[in-house]
């Protein structure tokens, strides 16, 4: 591998590291607690417009379901041992693209089995955009 390619894979692994922890920061600090979820009744999609920045449940952490607590704990079980290696520029392109899909894959799940409350699912589909854009960002794109 030649120097700017090699260079080139060190900003991208910042840059991602970066996006990707900002995520997973934000929601631990927004939409994290204790407490299970209230179930919604009416179905809802993910592809709603959403505002532009997380905010607190009039200044507590939003109430969670099982799916994004154990979710989120999954991901951040694929995240933290690669940590390391990420800062020194030591993870390929082909780990962070592994890594990326199975991020991913945890969000997939995530989605699929939201009970959360609609004003805690505004505040989570802010995350998700963060995660995919690390995850795009890991991924090459």
């Amino acid at each position: 591998m030649n120097a700017n390619a090699n260079f080139k894979e060190i900003e991208m692994a910042s840059s991602t590291w970066h996006k990707v922890f900002g995520a997973l920061a934000a929601a631990a600090t927004a939409i994290s607690s204790a407490g299970p979820a209230m179930a919604q009744a009416a179905a809802h999609g993910h592809d709603a417009a959403t505002p532009h920045q997380l905010s607190l449940d009039q200044g507590r952490k939003w109430v969670t379901d099982d799916a994004l607590r154990n979710g989120m704990d999954r991901i951040r079980g694929l995240v933290e041992p690669r940590l390391g290696d990420a800062h020194a520029g030591k993870l390929t392109a082909t780990q962070y693209r592994e890594l990326a899909t199975q991020i991913e894959t945890e969000v997939g799940g995530i989605v699929a089995n939201c009970k959360l409350e609609p004003k805690a699912d505004v505040m989570l589909h802010l995350v998700i955009a963060e995660l995919r854009d690390g995850t795009d960002a890991m991924a090459g794109q």
